[in-house]
């Protein structure tokens, strides 16, 4: 889950996972997402928040031939 919000009146955004969900593990969309993100909350000087519980990533050949592990560096 990623999105924008205020604390004390100044603007952040806020990475977080959703453990109900595949138990918290990231998949190569989820790490793509998350990265983009986070790279345009740098580019604006936009604060994170981020709130993770990850037990690691989706194992599987379809998440290894589409580039978890380069995608989730």
């Amino acid at each position: 889950v990623v999105g924008f919000g205020r604390l004390g009146g100044r603007s952040l955004g806020v990475v977080a996972n959703q453990p109900a969900f595949l138990a918290g593990v990231l998949d190569n969309d989820a790490s793509v997402k998350a990265a983009r993100f986070v790279r345009t909350c740098d580019a604006f000087n936009v604060p994170l928040l981020v709130l993770e519980d990850v037990p690691g990533f989706l194992p599987g050949t379809d998440q290894e031939w589409n580039g978890i592990i380069t995608n989730g560096a």
